[in-house]
């Protein structure tokens, strides 16, 4: 054939071994290591030269041989070549004296694990002519497994265990060594709860220790996140929460967390208002003295606190009198006479109550009459003693009006009074007005008559004492 008509030669390239990394014994074979090459080689070359026993094929590549000495280590560089070119390929080489398995060690060598939570793997180091099998004794705790062929300690713990060595060999043709490891399982945190939640406090009361629950586990701390209300403290030990709260919070919802002896942790939400419970509750009329038949003036209380207040009065108000139980003014028509008497009203609220006591009295109305046969006045109050004035001529009075004072000056009662002519003069009230702070005491009346053009005939004074 013509040198004109001679086939193409494609340059070697991309030169592999299906095995990179060789660690063999002396005295024992290797498995053929094959090269893996794109385009035509005609000649293989290593440098430097392979450990003694074992040699490569010039025309195929393949590496093989029994070793005869241990070899430290080595990068040998392989050429594959042709006359188009060439490629190369680096192969490490190590012949090492077969050993009995030594220097065997965990990474982790003590472990605390909890239960129902995966493991990190825990591998071992270990020196020694391979292949080399594990076991362990006594068994590791539930949910854990060893590979007998790598070592490691992998799984998830079903079941708290103390604190326990397990001892594990490592065996190969050559001889075995052993290590332990040290393991615990805890049983792992769960449920975290509260005694109170949520939790309604009351401004400069102290609160009933509000201690912590769980469903599983032991924890060895606790925190929170916000800070609880001032006035209020966790335990960072025992998770209990105490104190006097100081100062108004509104709701707002705070996680607690526990942690245990291997960092696990497990939280709760607790939901926490502080308010200020009602004080100072006080009425615009304390002390009042009504009448059956006249609407009283609305009697209104003062209070501070926060939150919803309800009022609530024992016992019942006089009949026709009522309590409102959202704003707690008084109000209402007296329709039956009752003599004075004491009446709580109490404010309440989430946080708390405040009382006040009022002194109350109903009394029919005033009856003033004209004496025909002696000419005089009687007037008759309840709880006072019956008051006689004198008259002039009787044919002038046409109207007439009653007031009541107290020591110092201040009107506590007045009745303007008119001439029933269907009874020959019998004069009898019409209206009343101004019953306020009709408390027991001295007063004074004062009794004026009047002729038909409103000219004052007569004005009658009395002292007088009011014991009911």
């Amino acid at each position: 054939m013509s040198a004109s008509t001679q086939p193409s030669v494609t340059a070697p390239s991309n030169l592999s071994y299906f095995r990179p990394s060789i660690i063999s014994n002396p005295g024992v074979a290797i498995v053929n290591d094959t090269p893996i090459v794109t385009g035509t080689v005609t000649h293989y070359a290593v440098s430097p030269a392979l450990p003694s026993g074992i040699r490569i094929d010039s025309v195929t590549g393949i590496i093989s041989g029994t070793p005869v000495s241990s070899s430290a280590a080595a990068n040998y560089t392989i050429t594959a070549s042709s006359t188009a070119g060439s490629t190369s390929a680096t192969l490490n080489f190590s012949v090492v004296a077969p050993s009995a398995p030594s220097n065997f060690s965990y990474a982790v060598g003590i472990a605390t694990y909890s239960t129902g939570v995966a493991i990190a793997a825990d591998n071992p180091v270990i020196s020694g002519t391979t292949p080399i099998t594990y076991s362990v004794a006594p068994s590791l705790p539930s949910g854990l497994t060893m590979s007998t062929s790598t070592g490691v300690i992998s799984g998830t713990p079903t079941v708290a265990s103390a604190a326990a060595y397990y001892v594990i060999t490592a065996t190969n043709s050559y001889g075995s060594t052993s290590t332990s490891v040290n393991i615990t399982v805890a049983v792992s945190l769960s449920g975290l709860s509260y005694s109170t939640n949520p939790a309604q406090y009351a401004v400069g009361t102290a609160i009933s220790p509000n201690s912590p629950t769980l469903a599983t586990g032991t924890a060895v701390s606790y925190s929170v996140t916000p800070a609880l209300p001032a006035g209020l403290t966790l335990s960072t030990t025992t998770g209990i929460i105490t104190g006097t709260p100081t100062a108004v919070a509104t709701a707002a919802n705070y996680t607690v967390t526990a942690t245990n002896s291997i960092s696990a942790t497990t939280t709760a939400t607790l939901n926490i208002v502080v308010r200020q419970p009602p004080s100072g509750l006080s009425y615009s009329t304390t002390n009042a003295l009504y009448v059956t038949g006249s609407a009283i003036a609305p009697n209104l209380p003062t209070v501070t606190g926060t939150a919803t207040i309800t009022y609530s009065v024992s016992p019942a108000l006089p009949a026709g009198l009522n309590l409102s139980t959202t704003t707690g003014v008084i109000s209402g028509t007296p329709t039956t006479t009752t003599a004075a008497a004491n009446y709580v009203v109490t404010a309440t609220n989430t946080a708390g109550s405040a009382s006040v006591t009022l002194l109350l009295a109903v009394i029919p109305p005033v009856s003033i009459s004209q004496e025909t046969s002696s000419a005089s006045f009687s007037i008759d109050v309840p709880h006072l003693s019956l008051l006689n004035f004198s008259m002039p001529a009787k044919n002038s009075i046409q109207a007439g009006r009653l007031e009541i004072v107290n020591t110092r000056g201040a009107k506590v009662g007045e009745w303007n009074l008119t001439v029933d002519q269907n009874t020959h003069g019998m004069i009898s009230n019409t209206s009343t007005n101004n019953m306020i702070h009709f408390q027991p005491g001295i007063y004074f009346t004062k009794l004026t008559l009047l002729d038909s053009k409103q000219n004052s005939i007569s004005v009658e004074s009395r002292r007088i004492v009011y014991l009911p």
